[in-house]
């Protein structure tokens, strides 16, 4: 017998839909039910034990005495020599004989019948016990041919057939064990059939089975949870239909992905719901991927190399594997490279022709970034960096001249026009810079005469040229440039002059002489 306080009174005694009482009230009514039908059985038992016995005595021996009746006719009618032989007194002995077998006969009736109101005693606890188990919510057929077999002895008894129904009640006893004892696998079965049940969204299947499981362990997490799900299954099973409706027909991947997740929302673990807002994100990502593909083959077709890099990008992103998506974006680079090489190689074209020596050389370089074997960007780029560099060299000489009175500087000028003579395709200004710094060279290679005036006392130095001595007046042959001049006299402090003479200073005067004594 269970020995759980909260017993769960037979379906028959409950109202359709409603629920086993867990308050105080249900628990009180519940105790009240099974006294009385205690109390029921208890009486039913009094009255087969102690009435029931005499009346069926009473009819044996009405039954006996017709008998007996028919007996005595029977006698005096079929066996006249027998009766005579009685009366001889002779028929003494076998009359003793049939009654001590009457005698076993009755004995054997006796015993029988006290064993079968026994068994079916032993059967009404059984009953009762199972009742107080909920055995006949969860022991279905089993349970049932119980009764039947039960019912079954109870008509034997009224037909006295006392033996067998014995072995009857026997029987209905051993099925009421065997299911008690199966208790624990019909739990588990039970369990697994409503989960399969709230699979196929067949909710009161799904109930019926968990109400199964819930009158053995009325606390199982399992069952509860399912009895739960059982009564919204309905819901979401037609939400299913119309999400699979929008999946599989209008091709709306959006719309059933939302319909799938309020599914969801509403049982968690309705594993079709979950499978299928899994089928829509993969189709819906199937799809954008689709688009994204046919963007980006559009922007290449277009040499929009930039943006169809970033919609095969995203691509990409959504199935990094997709080996079109791979090769596309392979293409894509590869024609980007190639129309950079291109506009990088025309753009130093052009800035070749202009002479913009530095546009050129950057154009060059980037071309043989992208083609490092680029036979025409590594001429192109000796070329302007020659032309660059025989440029700032002209353009050094037009700028800073005062340099050529240096012998280095100006063996360098001269270098430079040179070799800006012999370029045969030189440009406009190329050959501007050339005339200039030709100009100069001419000029600043043209000696002037300078005179120095001094005191006659002072000693005269030009560095690189001589010692000019003592002097009041004298004339020199110089190429222009900057000359450092020192004079000397004793007594009197020196001077220093950094003297400037430019190109056609025929007669420029400097002087020369110590007028600060030393005291």
């Amino acid at each position: 017998m269970s020995n759980n306080p909260q017993l769960v009174p037979p379906d028959f005694l409950r109202s359709p839909g409603s629920k086993p009482p867990s308050d105080k009230s249900g628990k009180q009514r519940l105790i009240w039910f099974f006294a009385a039908l205690v109390l029921v059985l208890a009486a039913v038992a009094a009255y087969e034990l102690l009435w029931l016995p005499h009346v069926i005595e009473t009819r044996n021996s009405a039954d006996e005495s017709i008998s007996h009746k028919k007996d005595a006719t029977a006698s005096k009618t079929n066996f006249p020599e027998q009766q005579e032989k009685d009366a001889g007194g002779n028929a003494a002995a076998p009359v003793q004989t049939v009654k001590s077998e009457s005698v076993k006969d009755e004995a054997g009736k006796d015993e029988a019948r006290n064993l079968a109101f026994e068994m079916r005693q032993k059967w009404y606890e059984k009953k009762a016990e199972a009742e107080l188990e909920n055995m006949p919510v969860y022991g279905d057929a089993d349970y049932a041919r119980a009764f039947d077999v039960a019912s079954k002895a109870s008509e034997q008894m009224e037909r006295q057939e006392f033996s067998q129904a014995v072995s009857s009640f026997k029987q209905a006893i051993n099925i009421i064990s065997r299911i008690r004892a199966s208790r624990q696998d019909i739990l588990s079965a039970s369990i697994k059939a409503g989960s399969q049940a709230l699979e196929n969204a067949d909710g009161p299947e799904a109930a019926r089975h968990f109400r199964k499981a819930l009158a053995i362990d009325p606390d199982n997490a399992v069952a509860l949870k399912g009895i739960k799900r059982a009564e919204t299954i309905d819901t979401v099973h037609a939400m299913v239909l119309k999400g699979r409706a929008l999946l599989e027909k209008e091709k709306d991947f959006d719309a059933a992905q939302a319909v799938f997740k309020k599914a969801i929302e509403i049982d968690p673990e309705f594993s079709t719901a979950r499978d299928l807002l899994e089928q829509a994100r993969e189709q819906a990502q199937r799809q954008r991927f689709s688009k994204l593909m046919g963007r980006a083959m559009s922007d290449l077709a277009a040499c929009r190399y930039n943006s169809a890099s970033r919609a095969v990008a995203e691509a990409r992103a959504i199935f990094p594997d997709d080996s079109a998506a791979r090769e596309l974006s392979t293409r894509i680079e590869t024609e980007r490279k190639a129309a950079e090489f291109k506009r990088s190689l025309q753009t130093a074209r052009h800035a070749l022709s202009k002479e913009q020596w530095q546009q050129a050389i950057q154009g060059f370089r980037m071309a043989l970034k992208l083609d490092p074997l680029s036979v025409e960007a590594k001429h192109g780029l000796s070329q302007a960096e020659k032309s660059l560099a025989l440029q700032n060299a002209l353009q050094d000489i037009v700028r800073n001249p005062w340099r050529l009175s240096d012998k280095g500087p100006l063996e360098d000028a001269k270098a430079a026009v040179r070799a800006a003579l012999n370029v045969s395709n030189a440009g406009p200004e190329l050959k501007r810079f050339t005339a200039e710094a030709q100009d100069i060279l001419r000029k600043w290679q043209k000696k002037v005469t300078v005179v120095f005036v001094s005191d006659d006392a002072t000693d005269v130095v030009i560095y690189r040229l001589g010692r000019l001595g003592k002097f009041k007046r004298r004339s020199l042959r110089l190429r222009p440039g900057i000359y450092t001049v020192s004079g000397m006299r004793e007594g009197y402090r020196d001077v220093l002059l950094k003297v400037r003479i430019p190109p056609g200073a025929d007669g420029k005067q400097i002087m020369v002489k110590c007028t600060e004594k030393i005291l």
